[in-house]
Order: C-alpha cells, then structure tokens, then sequence
C-alpha cells in the first residue's frame, strides 16, 4: 500500500516531535496485542477449518473439520464450507500453507496431518491475527493521523481520535482474534486513506478487499461513490480508475463463491446451518437471515441495551453522531481545504455508519453471539473517530468533555477485556461480566494486568496533552 503515501506529506508529520508523542500509544497496542492473546472460539475455528482444507485437500470444504465449528453452510453439492466472508482465509492462505508445511512435514496419513494441524491452531491463528491485522492496523493508524497533523488538528482532537482508533472502539479488541472484523476494519482504514490521498485505483482495492474480508462493507460503496464524486471535476474518470482497482478483489470474490455456493454472487448465509436461521417466512427478508425493516428490540438493544448496546461498549460513537451534526453547523460556511475534508469525512462517515447499523439490526443474530462487543458494526467506528477528530475544533466545550468522558468508557471496556483476556463475552449485561471476571477468576493477576494497562494509557494520554493549539 505504499501508493498511497505521497513522500514528504507523510514522513515529515512522522518525524515531528508531536507525532513522536503520539508512538507511545501505538507502541502499546502493538505490544498489548502481540503478548495478550485472545481465543476466538469457533468463529475463527471457521475461517481455521477452511484453511485446513485448503492445505489438505486444495479446496475449502471444511468436511473432516466441521465437527470443531458451528459456524457452516451447506450448499446442495452435499459439502460443508465456512460460512464467513472469505477474505481472511484467502489472504491468510500462503502464510498458512507455508506454516502448515512445516508442521505436517514428515507425517504420512490426513489423521495424523489433523492432529499436528490442531495441536498448533492456537498459535497459527494468533500469529495470523497479528501479521493481518493488529501491525497493518498500527500502521496505518500511524499514517492517518499524520493526517491529521497535515491539518493541523486541535492537540485534543488528535488525542480522542488516537485513544479511539486504538482503544477505543469494538474493532481494537478483534485485533489479535481472527474473526476477520479487525481485517475488515484494516481495509476500510486503508480505504479512508486511500480516499484522502486521491489514489482511485487502491480506493477499489481497499474497497473490494474490505468487502470479502465483511460483506457489510459493500455498503461503503455509496459513500465512496458519492466522495470521488465530490473530489473530481472529471467525475467519471476516478470511478473507472477505482473500478479498475476493484477487479481483482472482485474476481477471487465471484470465482470462491461460485466454487463454493454455486453462484459468483451467492452467499453462504443462503445455506447456513439451520440453527441460524430464524426469521420468519411470513416476513420480507433475505436468504432466511435479514429483514428488510428491522425490528425495534434490535435496534434499541444495539443502541443503548447493556449486553452489546453502542451506550454500554463506545457511548462516544453517540455523543458523536451528535456533534458531527453541530459541527457541521457551525463550520458551514467555511472554504478551506481542512474543513471540506471534514465535511467529506463526516458524510463517509455518518452514511457507512446508517447503512451498516441498518444491516446488523435487521439481522437475525444481530447480538454476534459471545462477544465484547457489536462485532457487526465494527467497521464504522474508524471513519466515525476520523471525522471527530478533524472535527473537534468546531465544537463547544461541553461536547468535546461528553466526547472525552464517552471514549473513557470506552477504553475501560478495552482495559477489562485486555486484562481478563477474554473476548467471547455471554449475552449477559457486558459491564456486569466484565468486572465478575476481573474480580473473581484469578483476581491477582487480572488486577495486576488492569493496573499496567491503565498506567501505559495514562501515560500515553498524557504525553499528548489536551492544548488547544493545534500541532504544527
């Protein structure tokens, strides 16, 4: 992805004492997530299985592994496959087969290849999480917020949407557990960036790429359509450069589902196993799994509920659909370059946010099950820290303190999951959860933990201050 850096705009934010502030944060989430590993359970055992197959039979039937994950589809042809989108294990692919190699090599029946194969799981999937997602991720929070430097953002501006990108939000925690959600938000940053930097054609690499890694992402389509369509005079120039871009993400799309479901465009959820499947027929819907109005009790549980609810894991995502609205207002008529890219952030932002928080409540398993979190929205918390923080010089006060208290609830959800180390949190109010583990299952040294944590990020914080000026 090094198109899109453009030379000095990017290495010299980079070099600047208030980006270098900025590495200590940085530093400790990559260090956090290559040391605290996270189980993903049968979730990544999907995306595992698949792999398996790959490595054993050269296709992704998961028939000899489907025993360890319920979460498969099976199409006509008779066959088990994974039912996650497929870009993880496709990008996972050589990684794991020149693992896999090693550690079946020697071995001469498939029962004794799956024995190696499932001894070392744990650690393949860990190591694949932090090659895939947790450095990329790093890295490329790095490049936007020297963006944001570029900008000349607010000292506070820049440390909220630090903290928020890293700490802060359902993404961060899926960073090391390969349930591709920290691969699709890696992709949709990279798309932000791309976007940023005029790059159409990684505009539709990004773009295809975040789409088989969630196919959620698909609706940052129109978003991005209508930001190329705003940026250039010669309008349909960009979209052809960007379709260009998304060819080949689009062929290894069409080419695994029609393998896999019989059609380039059939998804797994058509054939999921059938404990998933609990819409009624009676009702509009999609493959048996997605209405097309969604129900009140989801959308009020994924708002403010306190097993997965937006108020209970990142309240800041909604002081912040809020405040982008005022901060609009108040710079409307404002002509400058940093308040156009606002503008251009705010309504990627906003509408990826709409249209994905749509697609999860309309979801039968709208919950994700065990987890910390709203996994299916996690994709739209990125943009949505991105334009706050190019944002915050327009907001009052009392916003940008209810912004800051939101995004330390936030980051206390971090601290506890990284502290218990356990991410598949039950249906159960997730605070409550959270603070019995801490106290309760080995106290000591989950208390220890929350305590290291706690002084890294203070510190952190405090290394970037809350000045006003902006950082030159």
């Amino acid at each position: 992805m090094a198109a899109l850096f453009h030379g000095n705009r990017v290495i010299k934010p980079f070099l600047r004492l208030p980006f270098l502030r900025l590495l200590w944060l940085v530093s400790l989430f990559v260090f956090v997530q290559c040391t605290l590993d996270l189980d993903g359970g049968m979730n990544a055992t999907s995306r595992w299985a698949a792999l398996a197959g790959f490595a054993e039979n050269g296709n992704p039937r998961i028939d000899a592994y489907v025993g360890h994950t319920i979460d498969w589809a099976r199409p006509p042809d008779g066959h088990y496959y994974s039912n996650k989108a497929p870009g993880p294990m496709l990008l996972a692919l050589p990684l794991f087969l020149a693992s896999d190699r090693a550690t079946t090599q020697g071995l001469a029946t498939a029962e004794a290849r799956n024995s190696a194969r499932l001894a070392s799981r744990a650690e393949v999937l860990s190591t694949l999480s932090i090659v895939l997602q947790a450095l990329p991720y790093a890295l490329l929070v790095m490049s936007v917020l020297a963006v944001l430097i570029e900008r000349r953002v607010r000292a506070d501006g820049l440390r909220f949407a630090c903290l928020a990108l890293l700490f802060g939000n359902t993404a961060a925690l899926f960073m090391n557990t390969f349930f591709g959600h920290g691969l699709a938000a890696v992709w949709v940053l990279g798309l932000w960036l791309a976007l940023y930097r005029d790059k159409p054609v990684w505009v539709g690499v990004t773009l295809g790429f975040a789409v088989l890694c969630d196919y959620g992402a698909a609706l940052y389509a129109l978003p991005t359509f209508v930001w190329l369509w705003q940026t250039h005079p010669k309008r349909w120039r960009p979209l052809a450069w960007c379709a260009l871009g998304g060819v080949g993400p689009l062929l290894a799309f069409a080419l695994y589902h029609r393998y896999c479901f019989g059609g380039p465009f059939t998804l797994p959820n058509k054939f999921n196993n059938p404990a998933f499947i609990d819409v009624p027929t009676n009702e509009v819907n999609l493959w048996g799994v997605l209405r097309l109005v969604p129900p009140w009790k989801a959308t009020k549980e994924l708002l403010v509920g306190p097993m997965r609810g937006l108020l209970w894991t990142q309240p800041w995502c909604l002081v912040g659909l809020g405040a982008l609205a005022i901060a609009w207002w108040r710079q409307r008529r404002a002509t400058d370059a940093s308040a156009q890219l606002f503008r251009r952030a705010t309504l990627f932002a906003v509408t990826g946010f709409c249209l994905v928080f749509w697609m999860n409540a309309s979801f039968n398993g709208w919950n994700g099950g065990y987890t910390a979190g709203p996994r299916y929205l996690s994709i739209v918390f990125p943009p949505l820290a991105l334009a706050l923080g190019l944002g915050f010089a327009w907001l009052p006060s009392f916003l940008r303190q209810m912004l800051d208290l939101g995004l330390f609830a936030a980051v206390l959800l971090w601290l506890l999951v990284f502290s218990v180390q356990v991410v598949l949190a039950p249906p159960e109010p997730i605070a409550q959860f959270y603070l019995r583990e801490l106290v309760s299952r080995q106290p000591g040294e989950h208390l220890t933990r929350f305590v290291g944590l706690t002084l890294g990020l203070v510190f952190g914080w405090w290394q970037i201050g809350g000045r006003r000026e902006a950082w030159a």
